[in-house]
């Protein structure tokens, strides 16, 4: 019994969306993406389990508020990294690759929601599509930079977007699911090993007058 009051989200009256997002987060953490249904939901939110289609039409309209809050605090998390570099191109290239793992490790089930089996069919959802492609820009826009200023080789910046993104989403998926949970160097960290396979990235895809 005891278990289970801890288990509970307690919501304040009209909060009711933002603790069945908590629930849902909650529950992702601990069993994944294939535990996620609206009744177990609403019991650790601590209400009746019609209660969620107040705000739900279906469990694909939460879990596609929860993708879509992903995407939206990613994007945040990608601009302010690289705001630290205004005149580098290539630094704000290598850093949107760093933020996109610190923001997956930081927040591994938004980013299981955002990026896990989706057999509810919430990532078609406008909204998500749309803030899903607002993230995918900045990392377009970064490589293009780099093109415009001979920082990186000629060629289609889509193509070099779409490996630069399955580079730091598979270490991302590697971090997370606890595969990778020693650094390869003796004294090296999480932020070292980061920095490690953006530079991967980014020295494969420079120009040979880069230094």
């Amino acid at each position: 019994m005891q278990a289970q009051k801890k288990k509970t989200i307690r919501y304040h009256h009209g909060d009711l969306q933002n603790a069945l997002i908590a629930a849902t987060l909650d529950l992702i953490t601990e069993q994944g993406n294939e535990a996620f249904t609206i009744r177990e939901v609403a019991r650790r939110a601590g209400v009746s389990h019609t209660a969620p289609y107040r705000h739900f039409t279906d469990k694909a309209a939460l879990l596609a508020v929860v993708a879509r809050q992903g995407f939206d605090m990613l994007v945040e998390h990608l601009l302010t990294r690289i705001a630290n570099f205004p005149d580098d191109p290539l630094m704000r290239f290598k850093y949107s690759g760093i933020a996109y793992i610190e923001f997956a490790v930081d927040h591994p089930a938004h980013y299981r929601v955002m990026f896990g089996p989706d057999k509810s069919g919430s990532r078609e959802n406008a909204a998500v599509r749309k803030s899903a492609d607002t993230a995918f820009q900045i990392l377009l826009d970064c490589i293009e930079a780099c093109q415009a200023g001979g920082l990186i080789r000629p060629g289609n910046s889509m193509e070099m977007a779409l490996s630069a993104w399955s580079m730091v989403h598979g270490f991302s998926m590697l971090l997370i699911d606890r595969f990778v949970r020693e650094t390869p160097t003796p004294g090296q960290d999480l932020a070292d090993m980061m920095s490690l396979v953006t530079d991967s990235l980014y020295f494969g895809l420079k120009t040979e007058k880069t230094d």
